[in-house]
């Protein structure tokens, strides 16, 4: 009875730490919410796929940098990317 009570004590103060808010001290020493800045999404570039059949695509770069060009299922409307290879 005594690990039981244990273990779920260590899971509740592990879950409250994880779920617990960031928080920065201000000068006067009162508490501040830490804000979250949003990570890097993937953007526009200025560049542009020619395929074989002379159609000219728009070309975007992922967050992790990866070049990649935008097709659309024609069965099930799902979006995919279609990664580039660049040679270096």
């Amino acid at each position: 009875m005594k690990k039981l009570t244990l273990t779920l004590a260590a899971i509740l103060m592990t879950t409250a730490l994880t779920l617990s808010q960031n928080v920065e001290r201000a000068e006067n020493g009162n508490f501040i919410a830490a804000t979250q800045q949003k990570t890097v999404t993937d953007s526009l570039t200025t560049f542009t796929f020619t395929a074989g059949s002379g159609k000219v695509e728009p070309v975007y770069q992922g967050a992790k940098g990866g070049y990649y060009v935008c097709r659309v299922s024609q069965k099930s409307g799902k979006f995919y990317r279609k990664y580039l290879k660049t040679e270096e």
